[in-house]
């Protein structure tokens, strides 16, 4: 392409100065450490020594229409790095200023009105990877207590007899869900204690955060229409939609708080990982934590969970190679 052609010649007018260009890269001859030396730090993988490279880049990547969406976490990742003085290459980090830091439901710290949009989008995006380890905190426990084959209600009865609660479960969903609203320390700290061992609080510490992510969504009016767009991601591919999720505590809040745990376990943990197993095989990947023979669960292995992994970290350092802070 026209873009290619101009990264490969402003590549070239550096790569050319080099004595193994000039002498070596056309013959079947041995290098001298010196010249690979040369040539290693010529070519610098942070591409300190190509400027034209970086210029040429910067534009390719930020600066084109059709890129929008890139554009904006671009903005919006330097103005972070202006207004806190980070660069998110932590994880952790990432969900700390992406989910609460700019929320007009958490910190609300001010940002300006062209980056509203996408500050809203990341927050959806954070606010899904949350809800899905909610889920998969109370997955790991039902996993590590299936040490002998059960019968589906049995497995569930032992589940629900072990575990302790911070609410009466003998109440409606709408008492209790008032109270579901956290920091981002305190929802961590429940993540972090699980991820280490699960417990008696496990199903308790799932629920409570998936119900703040309800909370923090619901009749939400500053969001953009992309950012709501995202509440209905996972509802054609046989996954769990945050819309479908928003729906059912509707539908549940006039019921018990045990009511609503027993759908959660049997629906959004137990059968959807017997679906997307399932589906898994289609590509020949063996994704089955437990087994069914003759109406009775087994566990093949425990199950551990981990936040997804967020491009905008590989971004933060194209960026950082760049110049872009």
């Amino acid at each position: 392409t026209p873009s290619g052609i101009k990264l490969a010649e402003a590549f070239d007018k550096v790569l050319s100065t080099t004595e193994y260009y000039q002498k070596y890269r056309l013959n079947n001859i041995p290098v001298p450490r010196n010249v690979l030396l040369d040539l290693g730090n010529t070519v610098s993988i942070d591409l300190s020594t190509f400027p034209e490279c970086k210029k040429l880049l910067k534009e390719y990547l930020f600066e084109r229409e059709r890129r929008k969406k890139l554009r904006e976490t671009k903005d919006f990742l330097q103005f972070i790095y202006e207004d806190l003085g980070l660069k998110l290459y932590s994880t952790r980090n990432c969900r700390r200023v992406l989910f609460d830091q700019y929320s007009p439901m958490s910190l609300a710290f001010e940002v300006p009105d062209e980056l509203k949009k996408i500050s809203s989008e990341w927050e959806v995006v954070i606010g899904r990877h949350y809800f899905v380890v909610g889920l998969q905190i109370i997955w790991k426990y039902m996993t590590e207590i299936l040490v002998e084959p059960s019968t589906l209600d049995v497995w569930i009865d032992q589940c629900m007899a072990t575990q302790s609660f911070s609410f009466d479960i003998s109440k409606s969903v709408s008492e209790i869900l008032d109270q579901q609203i956290f920091s981002f320390e305190e929802r961590e700290e429940m993540i972090s204690k699980e991820r280490r061992k699960c417990d008696e609080w496990a199903v308790d510490h799932g629920i409570r955060i998936i119900l703040s992510i309800y909370n923090r969504f619901y009749n939400r009016n500053d969001l953009s229409d992309k950012a709501k767009s995202l509440f209905d991601f996972g509802a054609n591919d046989s996954s769990i939609s945050m819309n479908d999720f928003f729906n059912k505590v509707d539908e549940y809040k006039g019921k018990t708080v045990k009511e609503f745990i027993l759908y959660i376990i049997r629906n959004y943990v137990i059968r959807q990982h017997l679906n997307t197993a399932f589906l898994k095989m289609i590509r020949n990947v063996d994704g089955f934590y437990i087994e069914k023979i003759d109406k009775m669960y087994r566990r093949k292995q425990v199950f551990s969970f981990a936040f997804q992994g967020l491009r905008i970290e590989q971004l933060t350092s194209v960026m950082d190679d760049l110049e872009c802070f």
